[in-house]
């Protein structure tokens, strides 16, 4: 069964296989090229040139979290108060944890660690195209295969998209969260534990990016339109 899935999706696959490869190129001749600190000569201070400004932050409340359960705090109450994207430094701080490593080469002059963040990226551009794999499979069952393959060369090669997966910025993990979720939606069996799934994951998507919240309203609109129920006993159940 899985060998012959393989055999009649081998275009596809190979697609997949293509675009993450180019994804991991990508990222290593980044890391190659920008993975460096430069001292602004302003004041005095270096700046690394792949990471600044948001990417700087999640990833430093990531050392910071990851250097506070080290110590033992507890994880609830670790890192600084939180007033946008919760999730990103998060995954910063799993990251260094498991790898134990450390951002910074010093708490003091806060210069980046060089050579530490390839495996970052690396595992970026396999959740991704891990989750376009999901897709496709769950596209195949609905929709046209030729049509799948225009969607699946899209989100594999669209430049925009593409080179999130060689940076350290949200968006990667954010359009990895919203393909899963797109797959989980796009299932023909729904259950309770079907909905239940779709609710975490969009609870994380959340946390990713806090607007996505509102994504329940655009999900509830499809569920009423595309339900073989009738959708007033949705509402009228009492009745």
């Amino acid at each position: 069964m899985f060998i012959k899935k393989i055999q009649n999706n081998k275009i596809a696959l190979l697609i997949l296989f293509l675009g993450f490869i180019g994804s991991c190129l990508l990222s290593i001749n980044n890391i190659n090229k920008y993975d460096k600190n430069i001292k602004n000569p302003q004041n005095n201070v270096f700046y690394h040139q792949m990471i600044k400004a948001d990417a700087y932050r999640y990833l430093s409340q990531g050392s910071e979290i990851k250097d506070q359960i080290k110590k033992g705090v507890n994880f609830f109450e670790t890192g600084p108060e939180n007033y946008t994207k919760y999730l990103p430094s998060r995954l910063a701080a799993l990251y260094y944890y498991f790898f134990d490593i450390n951002l910074f080469n010093n708490s003091s002059e806060k210069k980046i660690n060089t050579g530490i963040h390839l495996n970052y990226l690396l595992i970026q551009c396999f959740f991704y195209f891990f989750c376009l794999t999901l897709l496709y499979f769950s596209l195949i069952k609905i929709i046209n295969k030729k049509i799948c393959f225009f969607i699946l060369l899209f989100l594999c090669f669209e430049p925009t998209i593409f080179q999130y997966h060689a940076s350290f910025w949200s968006e990667s993990i954010f359009f990895s969260l919203q393909i899963v979720l797109i797959s989980i939606i796009l299932k023909k069996k729904k259950s309770i534990f079907n909905f239940f799934i779709i609710g975490f994951f969009l609870g994380i998507l959340s946390l990713q990016k806090e607007y996505s919240l509102f994504y329940i309203i655009l999900i509830a609109i499809y569920f009423i339109f595309t339900s073989t129920l009738n959708y007033k006993k949705i509402f009228l159940s009492n009745q």
